[in-house]
């Protein structure tokens, strides 16, 4: 299980071109006129070896193709970090295992339309959706690529951190307002999980996912580096920063 991507959802374009010179200069290059999207919905990604961050924003009210769930959210309000996606190869495992166990969840394979609705346009992955986390509007949730797809689309990995030696996202800290609740909830999802009256801890592919009970960003992700790192190098985007650490 690896950490793979993050969808952040901001009010327009305007947001990823107001931070592109902030991450730039902390050595994550990030163009924000390159993207996907419907005429409902658009997304550019920053892309940090083979991690990235989604950033979304809805063009239409009905999202045009977006996440349902996300959209409605969106509708009602809600920015910055909607999802945290776990990369498997285990997927059908897993929705089997949560049907036993009448853990709630929905698994699509991710398409849209294009050309005036004429064409559905398939991608290459299956998701694995889960409910938010308890008093929060983001969840943590599931991925898994065909056979082949990683490879086929990693040409398409740029403007990339690895430029400038920063390797990866592999580690996280989410912050919730009660972790009671939230370890209630992610022991269901995540039975092997450690937790402590301070903290739970998912572990990931070589890092961890942390979880905390505390005010302010309602995320921290951490971007590991191959050189020592003399100085602190931040950037933020909506309740999402970003540092980099050896």
């Amino acid at each position: 299980m690896h950490l793979d991507h993050f969808v952040i959802h901001v009010d327009d374009k305007s947001v990823p071109a107001n931070i592109a010179e902030a991450a730039n200069s902390a050595g994550f290059p990030f163009n924000p006129n390159k993207g996907k999207g419907t005429k409902g919905f658009k997304a550019t990604n920053i892309w940090m070896g083979r991690e990235y961050f989604e950033i979304t924003w809805l063009l239409k009210k009905d999202g045009g193709g977006w996440i349902p769930e996300w959209v409605e959210r969106y509708n009602k309000g809600a920015r910055g970090l909607t999802c945290l996606f776990l990369r498997t190869n285990e997927l059908d495992k897993l929705e089997n295992d949560f049907l036993q166990r009448e853990i709630e969840h929905r698994v699509e394979r991710t398409s849209f339309k294009v050309l005036w609705g004429l064409y559905t346009v398939k991608l290459p992955w299956r998701i694995l959706l889960l409910p938010p986390i308890p008093g929060t509007d983001m969840e943590i949730s599931f991925i898994e690529y065909d056979k082949g797809a990683i490879e086929k689309y990693s040409k398409y990995w740029k403007p990339n951190s690895t430029e400038n030696g920063i390797t990866s996202i592999n580690s996280a800290t989410i912050r919730v307002p009660n972790l009671q609740e939230a370890k209630l909830f992610l022991k269901t999802l995540f039975p092997n999980l450690k937790s402590t009256s301070s903290d739970i801890q998912i572990p990931v592919e070589d890092g961890l996912i942390k979880v905390i009970q505390e005010e302010g960003k309602r995320a921290t992700f951490f971007a590991k580096s191959k050189a020592p790192v003399s100085d602190t190098r931040t950037f933020s985007i909506e309740d999402v920063e970003v540092q980099v650490v050896h």
